[in-house]
């Protein structure tokens, strides 16, 4: 079987390669080693009755340029405003300096487009580009954004927001995906970058996203192969020719677009003996370190609040900034954390159909469950971590235990197996300043291209990253187009 394009990897970035391609004129087959496409932003049922909508849950991130370039809106995507955090007992996380807004269009002209290239031959113009956008913003934003990128989180907080634990649930999904807490260098600097990207979320969740996606490749005819494993990809002299399945079955191709992450694909595909010394250092530099785990809950009815407040969608179970940083510490040195931060979204107030009627599921990223657990994951372990879950939403819903009537706990080897995450990571990579553009995975491959002749990388752990959005595959899209 001869096809123009191969794209390993059915997740989100994969499909939105796929459908970008052909729509080129390409004649596309992605290949999904699981039975279901999407990845980690596919929906799945947890417990019987009751679906979440990805392990990823946040969608604000799916870029203008990646709906146009695969079509989405035609295929039913659709957004809302993303609902606020709010914080039991201390009210919305809301009061937002007018840095992320001033920044915002600097910010989408790098994570937008591919990186220039580099290097003496260059062309300088791109980048005199970039120079020219962001000297637009005045010096006086210059200096405030030169000044708070390094600062920490919590420093840059406290100077704005006065309710500690507000500053602490604004802080916690900037942490997530990163290898820090609130009182780390340059923390500050990727929260000002989720303030100044946010706003719009997909109506939904990954799980519209990811079926949206599929539509638009079953009409521009992308031939989508689930159940099949890629054993390897085959390399002639320094070029790609296609890829082998772990039945034998070799699919031939001039082209192969990788939505796995860098490391599983250059070290875990790659016949080591084809692989330039260079870009096996580039991979094998990935950080793939770990602090959070995921929950699943299924809830017989919503439990109330202790201050009274009505349901929220979107909440954040918090004490104070030290008390972040403190389940970090416990992250970074594989302890169980003893006071993990939870940041929940209950998508069932949104769409009833995820569960039965006047029941609920809640999706959770705790914060400060190392990847690496002193002792290992074993299922004892992870029933104390959801133990130590549920005693800290009851510290604001007492009633929670009374309505859960299923849990799943995802850890990092667990997603590392599910989903094929070098180290489980759900970024296919650490977010971190100098993971972000030429450094997201490194300058050789930033571009996408790799120096395998025909082979691109187009996961989220290239240039732009960005969890939920499609733009890394769409990129690798563009960086194969103009290669031709």
């Amino acid at each position: 079987m001869t096809v123009r394009t191969i794209v390993v990897g059915g997740g989100h970035n994969g499909l939105a390669a796929a459908v970008a391609l052909a729509r080129e004129g390409h004649e596309v087959v992605v290949v999904e080693a699981r039975a279901t496409l999407g990845g980690s932003c596919a929906g799945a049922e947890f417990h019987p009755g009751y679906r979440h909508v990805g392990i990823l849950h946040d969608t604000d991130r799916v870029r203008p340029f990646v709906r146009v370039a695969t079509e989405l809106d035609r295929h039913g995507l659709a957004l809302r405003q993303t609902p606020a955090m709010y914080v039991p007992g201390a009210g919305v996380a809301a009061a937002i300096p007018a840095l992320p807004a001033s920044v915002r269009r600097v910010v989408e002209s790098f994570l937008d487009e591919p990186v220039p290239a580099l290097g003496g031959d260059a062309p300088m113009w791109p980048l005199v580009q970039r120079a020219f956008a962001a000297r637009r913003l005045g010096a006086d934003v210059m200096l405030e954004l030169a000044r708070v990128g390094v600062l920490a989180a919590e420093d840059w907080l406290s100077e704005w927001e006065p309710d500690p634990r507000r500053r602490a649930a604004l802080a916690l999904p900037a942490l997530l995906g990163a290898y820090m807490g609130p009182r780390s260098p340059h923390s500050a600097g990727l929260l000002l970058l989720a303030l100044s990207l946010g706003g719009s979320e997909v109506v939904g969740g990954p799980a519209a996203v990811v079926d949206a996606l599929t539509k638009a490749c079953a009409a521009w005819r992308v031939q989508l192969r689930t159940g099949a494993t890629v054993r390897r990809i085959l390399v002639g002299d320094r070029f790609v020719r296609g890829v082998e399945l772990d039945t034998g079955e070799q699919l031939e191709s001039r082209y192969v677009v990788s939505a796995l992450d860098p490391r599983a694909t250059v070290l875990g595909l790659l016949d080591p003996a084809r692989v330039p010394p260079a870009l096996e250092d580039e991979a094998r530099s990935q950080r793939t370190r770990v602090t959070s785990a995921k929950v699943h809950l299924a809830w017989s009815s919503f439990p109330p609040f202790r201050d009274g407040s009505v349901p929220a969608e979107r909440y954040a179970v918090v004490d104070d900034p030290r008390a972040l940083e403190r389940a970090f510490d416990d992250a970074k040195h594989g302890r169980m954390p003893r006071s993990p931060a939870l940041e929940v979204r209950v998508p069932t107030l949104s769409d009833a159909s995820l569960a039965p009627a006047g029941h609920h599921v809640a999706s959770l990223h705790v914060f400060g469950a190392p990847g690496a657990l002193e002792g290992g994951w074993t299922p004892a372990r992870k029933q104390e971590l959801l133990e130590r879950v549920l005693d800290r939403l009851a510290e604001h819903q007492p009633d929670v235990r009374a309505v859960t009537v299923g849990a799943e706990v995802l850890v990092a080897p667990d997603l590392e197996a599910s989903f094929g995450l070098t180290g489980g990571h759900l970024h296919h990579g650490e977010v971190a300043l100098d993971r972000l553009w030429v450094g997201r995975p490194g300058p050789l491959t930033c571009r996408h291209a790799t120096s395998v002749s025909g082979l691109f990388l187009g996961s989220g752990g290239v240039h732009p990253g960005g969890g939920c959005s499609g733009a890394s595959g769409v990129l690798a899209a563009r960086a194969l187009l103009e290669s031709r």
